[in-house]
């Protein structure tokens, strides 16, 4: 594994993770283009509990060899 591959697989994690926690904290940005696309609001929760399980796969997947090359599968 080269270095490109662990700055590429953190900044992605980080960034689905910020996602995750705006959209649990209701912010503005994240949340006002979920309404104009018609999202339920019941369905926020479960959309930021799969980006945080997004998130937390990425960075699992540099520790469990099994996990990584699942992510690397698609």
């Amino acid at each position: 594994m080269n270095t490109a591959y662990y700055i590429v697989g953190i900044v992605t994690a980080l960034w689905v993770g910020f996602s995750a926690y705006s959209i649990f904290t209701d912010q503005a940005f994240v949340t006002e283009p979920l309404v104009e696309y018609g999202v339920p609001r019941s369905w926020w929760n479960w959309l930021g509990t799969a980006k945080a399980a997004g998130a937390v796969g990425l960075l699992v997947g540099f520790f469990v060899p099994a996990i990584g090359s699942r992510r690397l599968s698609g």
